[in-house]
């Protein structure tokens, strides 16, 4: 729950410091709720308009049940290595 907040907070704080992202960036599961609050409660805002996002899986292994519904709402996946990407079929 605590991450989920976060998460929405982040995007809340975005908005009131005025920024426009191109790209919004989530790291691992404790922000993999970004994407999904992008896409369903700040897809018509004007800071987020045409912002893309990427979730960037930095330890598989950590990453629990949910990271793979998390993946699904990011236009791009990505991790940080090319043994990582093979192992988590994003190559």
């Amino acid at each position: 729950m605590r991450f989920s907040l976060l998460s929405r907070a982040a995007l809340e704080c975005a908005v009131t410091a005025g920024m426009r992202p191109a790209v919004v960036h989530a790291h691992d599961w404790q922000a993999g709720l970004v994407p999904a609050y992008l896409k369903e409660r700040f897809r018509q805002h004007p800071a987020f308009a045409g912002a893309g996002t990427v979730f960037t899986i930095h330890n598989l292994a950590y990453q629990g049940f949910s990271a793979g519904r998390c993946c699904r709402h990011s236009i791009c996946r990505g991790t940080c290595s090319p043994g990582k990407a093979s192992s988590s079929g994003t190559t």
